[in-house]
């Protein structure tokens, strides 16, 4: 989760900033991109990753452990009477 994140968060960043531009048309990707960074410096491009790696850490757990209770309960082979 934190490779992932890691190398969303900037990009993520910069569409939600580009979504809240206000004007008649929103600033090309570049532009946003590069105010960014000139305004807020590297540490811009990873504001909310924290949050971001928390949810995707727990959420992926969540997911590989039910997966595995699934894969358990669907495997299971029938129970047969003895006689």
């Amino acid at each position: 989760a934190f490779c992932t994140v890691g190398l969303t968060s900037p990009l993520d960043v910069i569409k939600t900033r580009t979504q809240l531009a206000t004007g008649a048309a929103p600033p090309p990707l570049l532009h946003t991109a590069s105010r960014l960074l000139r305004e807020d410096g590297v540490r811009g491009l990873y504001r909310g990753f924290l949050p971001r790696w928390a949810h995707a850490s727990l959420w992926g757990g969540t997911v590989i452990a039910l997966y595995e209770q699934l894969k358990l309960v669907c495997t299971k082979e029938p129970r047969r009477k003895q006689i």
